[in-house]
């Protein structure tokens, strides 16, 4: 049997598509526009002149992002929890947790704004926050029945919100 070494050397380079790398990507849709970056970015709109307000929006809007994905990998673990597959429940608990991590470390650039810079731009806003966004107990119990205070939670009126504002 004839070693590489031994094999005359090739005149053709390595063809990639052959083995069905795909090489063209004219009709393909861009890695931004999967995205959807511009639209990403241009939903920060400061509402004072204020420098720091740009990491107050990007800082919540970030933090609601990850809560976002924490309902979704919940939903996922009490699917996987009910159907027996706890390999995957713990994977996604761990995942949990570690967006929990991150959400917790990001405050950490937050913190960096002193309080007079958050009234610089928090006067601007012509509205008063009621209240924080909340992951409902409901949404974390993964066994077959929810707890009676699930059920409660879930009926319970929300939060009053001054008038004129959204939730």
């Amino acid at each position: 049997m004839a070693s590489p070494e031994d094999s005359p050397p090739s005149n053709t380079a390595y063809d990639p598509q052959k083995d069905g790398a795909k090489m063209r990507f004219d009709d393909a849709m861009s890695y931004g526009d999967y995205l959807q970056v511009e639209t990403l970015l241009d939903i920060q709109t400061c509402h004072s002149p204020a420098h720091d307000e740009m990491l107050f929006i990007i800082q919540h809007q970030t933090s609601e992002l990850w809560m976002k994905l924490i309902l979704h990998e919940l939903a996922e673990t009490r699917l996987a929890f009910q159907q027996g597959n706890m390999p995957v429940v713990f994977k996604m608990l761990s995942r949990i947790s570690r967006i929990f991590e991150q959400l917790n470390n990001q405050w950490d650039v937050l913190r960096t704004m002193a309080p007079a810079d958050y009234t610089s731009f928090r006067i601007h806003w012509g509205f008063h926050r009621a209240s924080s966004r909340f992951i409902p107990h409901d949404r974390v119990y993964l066994g077959q029945s929810q707890p009676k205070h699930a059920e409660t939670a879930r009926t319970r009126a929300p939060f009053p919100q001054p008038a004129g504002t959204r939730t």
